[in-house]
């Protein structure tokens, strides 16, 4: 089954703010990962993203002024929880997920095909802001290695310097993407 749009971010938003796979421990960031998959999907603006990361170790605008999650943040939290039961070949969850506790409680982080995929992914998405005070878990230079990784193995496979064909480009990500995360085994 396809992935929705705002599932596609939540993967995209995880690359960089959520759990390594090779982490034992779990430390919450599921508000984070839903906060920029916001701005993926053009549901907030670059501003407002960068903004809401100027402080740690709370988002702001997270909740409503009557200490709820606001509705934004609700609605993608239900998707990445339902993300989290229906793929955990892609996304894995930590923390009290079956109540739920509120995702600034909880948990996510790619597996090795998330990761994958979600690498595959970010050239659709729009160039997320930088947090100084909250740096990502992942930098942007791993992106790049690994774009020009596959280039290079893309124009090795096929002998030219052509543009792949679109079968090569925009097929299945875990099969045009046969390589681990940097950070894996």
């Amino acid at each position: 089954m396809p992935l929705t749009r705002i599932e596609e971010a939540i993967l995209a938003a995880a690359y960089f703010r959520g759990r390594e796979p090779s982490e034992n421990v779990w430390a919450s960031n599921s508000d984070q990962v839903l906060t920029l998959s916001l701005f993926y999907t053009e549901d907030i603006s670059f501003e407002d993203c960068a903004s809401r990361f100027e402080q740690r170790p709370h988002l702001r605008r997270t909740y409503d002024d009557d200490g709820q999650l606001n509705e934004q943040i609700r609605h993608r939290y239900e998707v990445l929880l339902d993300l989290i039961q229906r793929r955990p070949d892609l996304i894995e969850g930590g923390g009290n997920l079956t109540d739920p506790a509120d995702p600034s409680y909880t948990a996510c982080g790619l597996t090795d095909a998330g990761c994958q995929m979600a690498r595959a992914l970010l050239p659709s998405f729009p160039q997320k802001p930088e947090f100084p005070n909250w740096p990502d878990r992942r930098a942007n230079q791993d992106l790049l290695w690994y774009t020009m990784t596959l280039t290079t193995t893309i124009y090795d496979q096929y002998g030219s310097r052509e543009r792949p064909s679109a079968a090569v480009s925009h097929g299945d990500p875990l099969e045009a993407t046969p390589w681990s995360c940097p950070w894996s085994g």
